[in-house]
């Protein structure tokens, strides 16, 4: 296997977990593991190398993959993902360059000093991670970060886009090359998937709008989601 069958075997897995109605846990709280492993089967073990306090490697139906989840802010975090390859795919022990990062799929600033939450680790291109900027993701998750956390976080749509490798639209391309952006994603996550591309458009046509504008900041009463409907029914007729 080589490092990209990889990338699109552990995206193979994450997108079988996100078409699930978006049921993808990518954080949770320590207190929250035993629960897990009680109601959803999940299955702990120790990772090489590593103190269970700070890493830890979780399988999960149906599939039982073998994934790196490390404490939001363990430094060490990279090593963690080096030893994780080196236990479960020996091959790529040695993958680990500039070209390749290392990624948290709930991004660290989301948490506060005190919170004790694991993340899944994943690995994305350099070009892909850079291309969604500290900036973006602060945008998209300010108002996130003002909700309580309640012990289990779902991945997001920003998250599963950067996951898989796309590639953003500029933001000053204009909000037509964003909903045409928008549109074509949700058809190739639709035809992957078997989920509604119409609601598919709506969580990243909003995301996107999130990340560059802020604009949809606020309790969810501000976002007209039959208008974005109504707007991916235009623009699929007009195609």
């Amino acid at each position: 296997m080589t490092i990209s069958g990889f990338i699109k075997k552990q995206n193979a897995t994450l997108l079988q977990d996100f078409s699930k109605s978006g049921y993808c846990v990518v954080a949770v709280a320590a207190s929250k593991l035993p629960d897990m492993q009680r109601f959803e089967d999940w299955e702990l073990e120790k990772l090489p190398g590593c103190r269970t306090s700070s890493a830890l490697v979780i399988r999960k139906r149906p599939t039982y993959e073998a994934e790196c989840w490390v404490r939001w802010d363990y430094r060490g975090y990279r090593k963690a993902f080096a030893a994780y390859l080196d236990a479960f795919y020996p091959e790529f022990s040695d993958v680990l360059n500039p070209s390749l990062h290392v990624d948290h799929l709930e991004p660290r600033f989301r948490f506060r000093k005190g919170d004790n939450y694991f993340v899944r680790l994943h690995l994305v291109s350099s070009k892909v991670n850079s291309s969604y900027g500290a900036g973006f993701e602060q945008g998209f998750y300010q108002t996130e970060r003002s909700k309580p956390l309640d012990g289990v976080v779902h991945l997001s749509w920003l998250g599963f886009c950067k996951a898989k490798g796309t590639l953003l639209p500029g933001k000053n391309s204009g909000t037509r090359a964003w909903e045409q952006w928008a549109r074509t994603e949700a058809k190739i996550f639709s035809e992957d998937s078997g989920e509604l591309a119409s609601h598919a458009y709506v969580g990243l046509l909003t995301f996107l709008q999130l990340g560059y504008t802020r604009y949809y900041a606020g309790e969810d009463k501000q976002l007209d989601y039959e208008a974005i409907f109504k707007a991916y029914d235009r623009a699929h007729h007009a195609s």
